[in-house]
């Protein structure tokens, strides 16, 4: 029991809670890639697994666990339930923004991820946490120790193992990847080190392909010119985002309460699918520096897979606030706050001659560009404009004259929108939607 603490002096109540992960001594640098995407996480280097952070604990207890489980998240007997102290948290994570700040990209990587967690081909769930004077603190329990606290749920990294699902995602990834150059376009990010990353989804570029989000308007016109199946992208990907999020609230149901506060009929159509996610990114081998994305809302999943066959070295994805980092497996899911927490995977090293590959899908919500859609729609409304025919307005205009007038009726009537656009609107997406509770 070297490796247990005495919770107390993180939480406040007398509990000896744990700081390891158990069964997992090592940290893993690498996986081997077989068929069908199919890996296998190995610990080459033998460094040993470091300790939870202070703020960080283990609920050892399976009891404990369900408890803290029951209505918000489906526990299985192997998973890690973690209790995160939230003012902590917040206090570490300003420390990994200056950190961000004040040192190179590698820089960062070596002072924030050396001492993080691996938690690699394990399902975790993460509770935030914050004193409650006022809770319950029955005894009804064999054991009260989150007496006079409060959880929510802070984040989880799942692993899909449901292989219908996952062929599934899988193959339609494969289709999107098939169509790159038709229906996608590649933008820049993190410009030091001119990392691609191939978008999707729903922006203001749906009604003008030059003036905003350019990155966008090779799908735009994919849909203009496709002759057979002019949907055939936003089927795609709503197949795609579907498949992800069905998986996500399967073991997460407390989430679909965050659907029921962006889903409406105001932002209908300019969601993927039936999700409330309105932009999905997808990127191959690729590094991406540690970073926060303000414009998100509070929700945002990355699901990771593999193709060819061979070993894959290193490429952590890492959240330093929560002390926790792993390589992706198989299929792994990571569902966070993008907007509040920094993330970031480090770079990938793949031996010359093998074929192995990862993938890695962001889905989430831009919450500017959904705004400024439904605000469109209602100045529109309002105007008596049709949307398609601003649409084909744009799609047709050549030259600069005709261009600018379609941006210039489109910020107007944006504008229109944004008086009957609902107050709080926006301010919901940030809402995580998910509520805190006393123990008791």
């Amino acid at each position: 029991m070297g490796n247990c603490l005495n919770a107390s002096l993180s939480f406040g109540f007398r509990v000896v809670m744990c700081r390891y992960i158990p069964n997992h001594p090592y940290v893993f640098d690498q996986v081997s890639v077989s068929t069908d995407g199919l890996t296998v996480a190995i610990s080459a280097c033998q460094r040993l697994n470091p300790l939870l952070p202070s703020h960080i604990s283990r609920i050892e207890s399976g009891r404990t666990a369900a408890v803290l489980a029951d209505g918000r998240f489906r526990l299985a007997s192997s998973d890690i339930v973690l209790v995160c102290n939230e003012q902590a948290m917040l206090a570490k994570e300003e420390s990994v923004r200056n950190a961000v700040r004040n040192n190179t990209p590698e820089q960062a990587f070596r002072l924030l991820f050396d001492d993080l967690v691996d938690v690699t081909d394990e399902t975790v769930f993460l509770l935030l946490s914050k004193e409650t004077p006022m809770a319950c603190t029955s005894t009804s329990l064999p054991t009260s120790i989150l007496a006079g606290w409060s959880t929510r749920l802070g984040a989880a990294i799942l692993q899909v193992d449901n292989q219908e699902r996952i062929s599934s995602i899988r193959s339609n990834y494969q289709n999107l990847i098939t169509l790159d150059t038709k229906i996608a376009s590649r933008i820049k990010r993190f410009d030091s080190d001119r990392r691609q990353f191939l978008m999707t989804g729903h922006c203001l570029i749906l009604t003008d392909q030059k003036a905003v989000s350019p990155g966008y308007a090779a799908a735009v016109r994919f849909e203009h010119e496709a002759e057979f199946h002019p949907s055939l992208l936003s089927d795609l990907l709503g197949r795609i985002a579907d498949d992800v999020w069905a998986e996500v609230l399967a073991k997460i149901p407390e989430l679909a309460a965050f659907s029921s506060c962006v889903i409406s009929d105001k932002t209908r159509g300019y969601t993927i699918g039936k999700t409330l996610f309105n932009i999905m990114s997808l990127t191959k081998n690729l590094k991406v520096p540690l970073h926060t994305d303000i414009n998100d809302a509070h929700w945002t999943l990355v699901i990771w897979m593999h193709g060819g066959v061979g070993p894959i070295l290193n490429g952590w994805f890492g959240i330093p606030a929560l002390g926790l980092r792993f390589l992706p497996t198989t299929m792994t899911v990571a569902v966070f706050n993008a907007a509040a927490l920094t993330h970031g995977t480090t770079e990938c090293s793949i031996p010359v001659g093998t074929s192995a590959c990862r993938f890695g899908s962001s889905h989430f919500l831009r919450m500017p560009d959904l705004a400024n859609l439904v605000c469109l729609r209602l100045g529109a409304q309002s105007s008596g404009i049709n949307l398609q025919e601003l649409k084909e307005m744009a799609a047709s205009a050549r030259l600069k004259s005709a261009k600018d007038e379609v941006s210039a009726l489109r910020a107007e009537l944006i504008a229109a929108g944004k008086a009957e656009m609902l107050n709080g609107s926006v301010e919901a997406w940030k809402d995580p939607a998910v509520q805190w509770r006393a123990w008791s």
